[in-house]
């Protein structure tokens, strides 16, 4: 059982200095300016691409599960309409303003992580700059290819109530703006994705087990947390209620049941979360018993948890329990850099360089599995050769088609959806044995799913239309039923990958020099 000691006071923080202090702030400034530089270079997500696209239509009036289809909460889309807003305003691209608003986000938190921790000690002497370093690398640097995710702005929300509830933990007090501002960073937290609830609620077991008390449950950040949740149901209720009426059910027959299972236990996040809680296991007491530690590790679980409820095996929803899991590790470090050595016997100091060994390892192929993404640079320049700023419609259930490309293209999306995620989710499912209601049901959907695309083929009039070759055989679908009359002006051009061109004849091709 978790207890209070008297040695969780707050303790002074003590004043660090010399190279290893300095080298440790050029690191930071070095991480810092890295994750700018890997903005530069990189191209935006898929999802965040559709979900500006997403945003930028939202801000033309059309409304979310009505005119648009997603399959997300209003949050997970809503999120990014202030950058929209701001860049539109002043003249700055939607993606550099969310890279821009991202880096400013996580700035904020770490600065509001670092006011709640230093005053109490739990961060101290020089050795704050490198955790001041690792964690401008996790939060910047390590979700690569995902920067900008909902599950990388999550976290970026959730960090300061963590650290609140590290404070609260060692039965210490919290100044009562702070408190509201780890509140609200809850809240936001669990409106993007409610299950990210699970990054809170472990965490609240152990401080309510460690303090042997029920009172932590209504202290302020809770408090403000479940006022915002609230208030954003009500909303959901009020302004978005299509999204209860129609999208929940058809989320429910189409996308929900489409998962993994339990081989979501060796994924890369899965396996890392296990090998940080042995090599912590195999820490010295002193460092095992730092609330600060426990809590990151029980909110990296959390992440994990819903990973693993999500089910979908997609890199960037294991990112928040990967990072944590870092954070842990980091924090055990700066509180004793030479706890990894002291370990006391030969064969526990052996296990745990072992265990060191094979979370480097793991380290590298978290990294990987964040980076990539569909290279789409030949299918662009094919589409720039035959018109400039296209407008564009995709047929496939991998929104990486369409996205980011069209954006790249400064082209205009014309379909409703990302893709036909609503027809991939309804196949898969009918190759279960169902009973011949659900059967009718999905049956309903693709022809739905059909019906739509043909209306937003002849009322977008898109130039160019991709179509994907794939099991699901598009193309065939393409050339009958609702879609068939409205796809039947266009002509093929060429195959890039697994992507065919179409093109409406009408449209004036123009050849770059």
């Amino acid at each position: 059982m978790l207890r209070r000691h008297h040695s969780d006071a707050a303790v002074p923080t003590a004043r660090g200095g010399g190279w290893p202090d300095m080298l440790g702030a050029v690191a930071a400034l070095g991480a810092l300016l890295g994750a700018a530089a890997l903005r530069a270079v990189l191209h935006t997500n898929s999802d965040v691409a559709w979900l500006l696209t997403l945003g930028e239509k939202l801000l033309d009036g059309q409304r979310l599960y009505v005119d648009l289809i997603e399959t997300n909460p209003p949050a997970s889309a809503l999120v990014y309409v202030p950058a929209i807003w701001v860049g539109r305003t002043l003249g700055i691209a939607p993606e550099r303003m969310l890279d821009a608003g991202v880096f400013f986000v996580a700035i904020l938190s770490l600065a509001l992580t670092g006011l709640l921790l230093a005053p109490v000690g739990m961060v101290r002497g020089g050795s704050w700059r490198w955790l001041l370093a690792a964690s401008v690398g996790i939060v910047l640097l390590l979700p690569n290819y995902n920067f900008g995710q909902r599950e990388h702005i999550a976290l970026l929300c959730i960090l300061p109530a963590l650290a609140a509830t590290a404070v609260r933990a060692r039965g210490l007090p919290l100044r009562p703006p702070l408190a509201v501002a780890a509140g609200l960073g809850l809240g936001l937290t669990v409106s993007i994705k409610p299950h990210f609830a699970l990054a809170a609620l472990l965490p609240e077991v152990a401080l309510l087990t460690r303090l042997r008390s029920l009172r932590p449950l209504f202290r302020a950040e809770n408090l403000v947390a479940t006022a915002l949740a609230a208030a954003y149901a009500g909303a959901i209720v009020a302004f978005f209620p299509a999204y209860l009426t129609d999208m929940l059910p058809l989320l429910r027959d189409v996308f929900l049941p489409v998962h993994y299972g339990l081989e979501l236990l060796a994924a890369p996040a899965a396996i890392f979360w296990a090998a940080t809680g042995l090599w912590l296991l195999l820490a010295p007491k002193e460092v095992r018993r730092d609330p600060l530690l426990l809590i990151a590790y029980l909110a990296s679980a959390g992440f994990l948890g819903a990973f693993l409820i999500q089910g979908k095996g997609w890199s960037y929803q294991a990112y928040p329990s990967v990072a944590l899991a870092f954070f842990a590790l980091a924090a055990a470090l700066s509180k004793d850099p030479g706890s990894a050595i002291r370990v006391g016997c030969t064969a526990r100091l052996a296990l745990r360089t072992a265990c060191g060994i094979a979370l480097a390892v793991l380290s590298y192929q978290c990294a990987v599995w964040f980076g990539g993404g569909r290279d789409f640079a030949a299918l662009a320049s094919a589409i720039a050769d035959l018109k400039l700023q296209p407008k564009l419609l995709a047929v496939s259930a991998d929104l990486s088609i369409g996205h980011p490309m069209v954006r790249y293209l400064g082209g205009r999306w014309v379909a409703r959806a990302c893709s036909q995620w609503v027809t991939e989710g309804a196949l898969l499912r009918q190759r279960q044995a169902l009973a011949e209601p659900i059967r009718s049901r999905l049956d309903g959907h693709i022809a739905r799913d059909m019906i739509r695309l043909a209306d937003d083929i002849r009322s977008g009039r898109p130039d160019i239309v991709l179509i994907h070759l794939d099991w699901m055989d598009w193309r065939r679908r393409m050339m009958s039923g609702p879609v068939g009359a409205a796809f039947a002006p266009y002509r093929y051009v060429q195959t890039i990958g697994d992507v065919e061109l179409w093109m409406l004849p009408s449209v004036s091709t123009i050849k770059r020099e």
